[in-house]
């Protein structure tokens, strides 16, 4: 990130669309500067310095990766590719092809990430952070071993990470979050499925294991449950709320599109048989005593017994079925 190779670097996102770093170099370039001269000039105003997004969240994205090409794509996959990486526009923003053949000069190809590297900006922005040049790096790797962290590049990634998240205050969870994962974990955790089993603890059981893990074994009418978790290291409760989510939230969601449905074909069949009540022969036949000049007392007496009729006809019929055709009946 010296500014010797701000120039190259900036191409290189240019040319793989990766626009999103320029802002976050020049985020980096400039508090560097407002940072040097706020030590020189103590006395002064004191420069503002902007908060910083690691640049190398997008660098890391040219380590490795492919072209593709979008002249394959029909127009709706252009479109839903171009959402997924975040470009807006039409496919002329996309980086054109190298000394394209005369066929193809209006063929677009684009840049499709690896994000397997994507763990490594931490490691680049550690190493950058902490003086570490382009020839010292391989070394550094080899060498590196920090407590807690540990040692190579598994440890540079574990430091740059403390390091990155030192001082920060976690933006508080908003109630409508908090109250999806509990109802995803509630669900993971429903007696009604065939994989979760209630049993009484038994005494010897360490209080410590609020959460655990465990394998089980079969044996007749028994189940052997050996704990994996160490008792004084115990599961945290991030992981087994993090694995209840990743159980529940299927079932959870599919249940809830299930009702959504079921919901919308009861509307449509209250509808229906609104819409039967009011013009069907329930209608004609109060139209009908009106015209022979029957008293109030009759005709509501009649109306009264056309309903129940309807209404034997309708209780045999589901709703997620639709209501029955009266008239047919």
């Amino acid at each position: 990130m010296n500014d010797k190779y701000l120039a190259a670097i900036t191409s290189l996102l240019h040319h793989h669309s990766i626009a999103g770093a320029k802002k976050a170099i020049d985020v980096v370039r400039n508090n560097r500067i407002n940072r040097e001269w706020n030590a020189e000039n103590p006395d002064a105003v004191q420069r503002e310095l902007q908060e910083e997004i690691s640049p190398w969240v997008q660098v890391v994205k040219l380590l490795y990766g492919k072209w593709i090409d979008t002249t394959k794509m029909t127009d709706t996959e252009k479109k839903a590719y171009a959402e997924t990486i975040g470009i807006k526009g039409n496919l002329s923003q996309f980086a054109t092809i190298k000394n394209p053949a005369a066929e193809a000069k209006s063929a677009y190809q684009e840049w499709s990430p690896n994000r397997s590297a994507e763990k490594y900006a931490v490691v680049f922005r550690y190493m950058h952070d902490n003086g570490i040049t382009p020839d010292e790096v391989a070394s550094y790797i080899e060498t590196f071993n920090l407590s807690p962290y540990g040692a190579k590049l598994l440890g540079i990634e574990r430091a740059g990470r403390a390091a990155a998240n030192a001082g920060k205050t976690a933006k508080p969870e908003s109630k409508e979050v908090i109250d999806k994962r509990n109802a995803y974990v509630a669900r993971a955790e429903a007696r009604k499925n065939w994989n979760v089993f209630a049993v009484e603890k038994p005494n010897t059981f360490p209080s410590k294991l609020t959460y655990a893990r465990a394998v089980l074994k079969q044996e007749g009418d028994e189940l052997v449950i050996i704990l994996v978790d160490d008792a004084d290291k115990p599961m945290e409760e991030s992981a087994y709320v993090n694995l209840a989510v990743k159980l529940g939230k299927p079932l959870l969601d599919k249940e809830n599109e299930q009702a959504a449905e079921r919901s919308k074909q009861v509307d449509e069949a209250s509808k229906s048989r609104e819409l039967h009540l009011t013009h069907g022969p329930l209608a004609r036949k109060l139209a009908e005593l009106k015209a022979d000049g029957a008293d109030g007392g009759a005709i509501a007496e009649k109306v009264m017994a056309l309903l129940e009729a309807e209404e034997k006809k309708l209780a045999g019929t589901k709703a997620i079925e639709g209501f029955a055709d009266m008239e047919a009946n």
